[in-house]
């Protein structure tokens, strides 16, 4: 394990702007009580969004190789020792998301030209018996193979809270336009696989790590077992405002009978098309103990659509 997942403690940040002037502090407090756990050892915690070197030769500890120990991931960089075994759902999104797009996710950044960099930069893979590599890399680009090269890198996370759904779409919208800002310029992670990147932000990586799209549904081959072209990943961009639609003007692709059974139920249309642009996709993870549920009492079939359409 070498990331930490934190929260603000028992008393969450609040509405007010002077709370912004908390953050801080309330980071510093959380690496001095990761600190005196950690005294007695000669581990250090680092407040990075990514490891340099992950998925190097050596980058963890204790060291294993992929091949042997792969059966989640299938990485020529990454083994399935380095992702969490203490919950299931972690490797087998890892698995999943592999098997339902048919191979391993091509995730490639850009590499950062200088007088010394080869053109074309073109990696050669020794270990890539299966052709995963040669399907996937691209020329002047690093390349990466599985879902813990997103997900193995780290952010401040914010999560609020709104009073009621108009409020909580109202939020949504303004977050659509504010946080490419934000990303931009908080962007501090130009080092992919010990190589230096022309980009400096990790958003595109963990929207490829996680594109479980078959080739029928990135528009590669015609529809025959898959039922729409779906034109982004899992990971990605919203699709559409719900609190206005006055600047909606890109095309959303949503499941029909899921957009009329909600609009049957009184769900207004922006709301109703935006639950049914979530239903395109497959779930990812499912646990039999959740399959027969009561939906009057519980929602775990809708978190399961909509805990992993991550979109922002």
């Amino acid at each position: 394990s070498f990331m930490i997942e934190g929260t603000p403690g028992a008393t969450p940040y609040g509405g007010c702007y002077l709370h912004f002037n908390l953050v801080e502090a309330n980071m510093r407090l959380r690496r001095q009580q990761l600190q005196a756990i950690l005294k007695d050892t000669d581990t250090f915690p680092l407040p990075i969004t990514g490891f340099a070197r992950l998925g190097c030769p050596g980058f963890a500890v204790p060291e294993s190789d992929p091949k042997v120990d792969g059966a989640a991931s299938n990485s020529l960089f990454f083994p399935d020792n380095v992702i969490w075994s203490g919950h299931p759902r972690y490797k087998t999104l890892t698995r999943n998301i592999r098997e339902r797009r048919g191979d391993n996710p091509a995730i490639n950044v850009p590499i950062f030209k200088d007088v010394n960099t080869p053109s074309p930069f073109v990696e050669v893979f020794s270990n890539d018996d299966q052709g995963t590599a040669a399907r996937g890399a691209l020329p002047d680009h690093i390349y990466m193979d599985c879902m813990g090269f997103g997900m193995g890198l780290s952010c401040l996370q914010v999560t609020f809270q709104a009073c009621d759904i108009d409020e909580a779409r109202h939020l949504y919208d303004h977050l659509s336009v504010i946080c490419p800002i934000l990303l931009a310029i908080s962007a501090s992670t130009c080092i992919y696989r010990g190589y230096l990147s022309d980009i400096d932000c990790r958003w595109s990586i963990i929207e490829q790590c996680v594109d479980d799209r078959t080739e029928e549904e990135r528009g590669l081959k015609p529809l025959k077992e898959d039922r729409f072209v779906i034109p982004k990943s899992r990971y990605s961009t919203v699709d559409c405002y719900l609190a206005n639609s006055d600047y909606n003007d890109a095309e959303v692709v949503y499941d029909k009978d899921v957009f009329q059974t909600l609009k049957d139920g009184g769900v207004e249309d922006l709301l109703a098309q935006h639950i049914a642009h979530l239903f395109v996709r497959d779930p990812i993870s499912l646990f039999a103990e959740k399959v027969e549920q009561d939906p009057e009492k519980e929602i775990d079939h809708f978190e399961n659509i909509q805990s992993t359409n991550w979109q922002s």
